[in-house]
């Protein structure tokens, strides 16, 4: 969630268009199908209370500014594998870094700037 939020703050859409688009960013092939409940489900209702603080800001961003995201065991596209986890640009020296720094791991979790 937070990293959905990152792409909110930077200015990929608003928040219904990020989560639209996550499907065109993601390193598996398919997503399970998305089924949205009404805006005032209690259950629903009760989520968006849990993550108010992710999407006001007021809780530390555990994804340390990450945009990207991938379980390093699916990455099943090839642009996913080759413009976010092995990409790299020359430095002020002409030395390769990462252009999509890795910011955090949770196992196999792992997030990109």
């Amino acid at each position: 969630m937070h990293t959905l939020a990152n792409r909110v703050r930077i200015g990929w859409g608003n928040y219904l268009q990020v989560i639209e688009g996550v499907p065109k960013f993601m390193a598996e092939n398919e997503l399970p199908d998305l089924h949205y409940p009404s805006l005032w489900e209690p259950a629903f209702v009760k989520l968006l209370h849990a993550v108010e603080g992710i999407f006001d800001g007021s809780v530390p961003d555990e994804s340390s500014g990450a945009l990207y995201w991938c379980d390093l065991n699916h990455i099943e596209r090839a642009w996913f594998a080759e413009k976010i986890v092995a990409a790299r640009q020359l430095d002020s020296n002409g030395e390769p870094l990462p252009a999509h720094k890795r910011v955090h791991d949770m196992g196999t979790l792992v997030f990109f700037t």
